[in-house]
């Protein structure tokens, strides 16, 4: 039974399409278990992770951690089912599953064969995201003799290639992992400065934007073994975080226009901006500029700003209060102004001040006077 069942499984995921073979694994009528399907269908769909360092399968490995399942039958099931003619990004994903659980060598190394017959066959950048981030971190982990820091480095640049400008947040991340894998500067130099490009300069995606910039400054620096400072001289360097400037003061604009409630957002950016400037020499007028921007806005908000007022005569209780005040001292004051004097919320201090509630239970604190206390005076 369970290995014709494993039989009709395969026959599934010869589709290298996850959201197709999810579909089918979803509507598959056999006897499959329900925590087991459950369990195949995370590993499969499993198509975005960000670094190397990213453990994958959450939900697969929280099933698989349970205590009323049986491991060593769904272990079975899955090398049973692996072992039909699959496509390969599924085998290679049941495989490193399985390795990542069980933290078996030979599953580790079934994994990134698969990987990299995958990354070889097919040419689709959303799909090979996943695949690359394996192969880097199993390959180092197992100490791979077939897939070297070279071959390392050429497999990045394949999956580079391939993009498509789909998810700059991912090619971000990539980029990263090509930096740190010690890829060519003279190769990814131009690659960064060319999805730079991509954005025009009314631009306001900062925190992309920004980014791109830190990957180019960090890359030109290499190049050039630049020491990192914070105050930068370098007009290359200059030129990149200008860029960055640019794109926070955008953003700044773009809160400003949008709304009068977005001042605050506005300022927020502009101080930015100002932190940004201080790292760039020769900027003070520029910086004493954007601060009196800051001002004119900061007095602009507070004359538009909502005030309410209640007009009415309370000089006659205020001048009795200061009589009274000069006899008495603090807590008797404060006693006889909730107690005699007609103010309007007269009942509700009362109450705050007997129940120990809000601001009134730190300014009446519990302090014995003769036999009663403060608050049982009011």
């Amino acid at each position: 039974m369970a290995e014709k069942m494993a039989e009709r499984i395969a026959e599934i995921l010869k589709e290298p399409n996850f959201q197709t073979a999810e579909k089918s694994l979803t509507d598959f009528c056999g006897p499959m278990d329900g925590e087991f399907r459950n369990l195949l269908v995370d590993i499969i769909v499993k198509r975005w992770i960000d670094t190397p360092k990213d453990v994958p399968f959450s939900y697969a490995r929280s099933i698989w951690n349970r205590k009323d399942i049986n491991r060593e039958e769904y272990q079975a099931l899955l090398e049973e089912i692996r072992s039909y003619p699959i496509a390969p990004i599924n085998k290679a994903k049941i495989s490193d599953f399985l390795w990542v659980v069980e933290n078996d060598f030979s599953n580790a190394k079934i994994a990134e064969t698969a990987y990299c017959e995958h990354l070889k066959n097919t040419g689709a950048f959303a799909d090979h995201i996943m695949a690359i981030n394996r192969i880097l971190f199993i390959s180092k982990k197992i100490r791979s003799k077939e897939i070297n820091e070279e071959v390392r480095k050429n497999l990045l640049i394949k999956v580079l290639e391939e993009y498509d400008n789909s998810s700059h947040a991912k090619i971000g991340y990539l980029i990263k992992t090509a930096m740190e894998e010690k890829v060519d500067t003279r190769y990814l130099i131009p690659y960064v400065e060319n999805i730079l490009k991509t954005y025009d300069d009314n631009s306001c995606d900062a925190p992309l934007i920004g980014k791109f910039c830190d990957l180019l400054e960090e890359l030109y620096c290499r190049k050039n073994n630049w020491q990192k400072k914070k105050c930068i001289t370098e007009p290359k360097l200059i030129a990149i975080r200008r860029r960055k400037i640019q794109a926070v003061r955008m953003e700044a604009e773009y809160a400003g226009a949008s709304s009068k409630g977005n001042l605050m957002r506005k300022i927020h950016y502009l101080k930015e901006v100002i932190q940004l400037l201080k790292t760039i020499q020769g900027t003070e007028e520029e910086r004493k500029a954007l601060l009196q921007e800051i001002a004119q806005i900061e007095e602009a908000s507070l004359s538009e700003m909502m005030v309410w007022s209640d007009k009415q005569d309370a000089s006659g209780i205020v001048k009795e209060l200061f009589r009274q005040l000069e006899d008495l001292d603090k807590e008797e004051a404060l006693c006889y102004f909730a107690s005699f004097l007609p103010i309007p919320v007269r009942e509700k201090v009362k109450n705050q001040v007997l129940n120990r509630t809000w601001i009134l239970n730190t300014i009446f604190p519990v302090k014995k006077i003769g036999r009663a206390s403060c608050r049982e005076r009011v």
